[in-house]
């Protein structure tokens, strides 16, 4: 016969919550923005990758900024886009937090500054990636999947084979 014992465990005390990051893709747009108002004092980074309705959150984003650096929080900002608006809104949004409020320059990205990188050839990897598919370079579909698997380069002339993908960029320059 096996005796088996129940261990009773002790209350943990002091465990906190670090630092909140939360991200969402194309239509889970939606519910990033939900889940940043909803949590707004408790999210620190916001990862944000073609996500639709970009373009409506530039003064909620504001608030959530000021408000984290109100609170000695050190928030951070990540756009990556494809679609049109989306590029213009992610930029213009960094831009104005940037402005109002003077943060590192590592502390707010959006990826690419403009439209018109894709369409110039500025991201090489865009290039690779579309190279002999002139129909490829222009179809939104194809825009809109790159900001998941796409990247970019950290400095300008770096050679594509060290480009990290738009997360691997967003996470090396987290707070985590």
């Amino acid at each position: 016969m096996e005796i088996v014992t129940r261990r009773k465990w002790s209350t943990v005390s002091n465990v906190s919550l670090g630092r909140l990051a939360i991200s969402g893709y194309s239509a889970g747009g939606g519910v990033l923005w939900e889940s940043l108002q909803a949590n707004r004092n408790r999210v620190d980074e916001v990862y944000s990758f073609d996500a639709n309705d970009t373009g409506k959150q530039g003064s909620r984003l504001k608030k959530w900024f000021k408000a984290r650096q109100d609170a000695g929080r050190d928030p951070r900002l990540f756009f990556a886009a494809g679609l049109d608006n989306n590029v213009q809104s992610g930029a213009a949004i960094a831009n104005a937090i940037r402005t109002s409020y003077s943060p590192a320059a590592n502390r707010i990205l959006a990826f690419p500054s403009s439209s018109t990188e894709y369409h110039n050839g500025t991201i090489p990897n865009w290039v690779y990636a579309t190279n002999g598919r002139a129909d490829l370079q222009t179809d939104p579909t194809s825009l809109h999947q790159f900001p998941v698997y796409g990247r970019y380069p950290r400095v300008a002339g770096e050679p594509s084979a060290s480009n990290p993908t738009f997360l691997q960029m967003f996470l090396e320059f987290s707070g985590f």
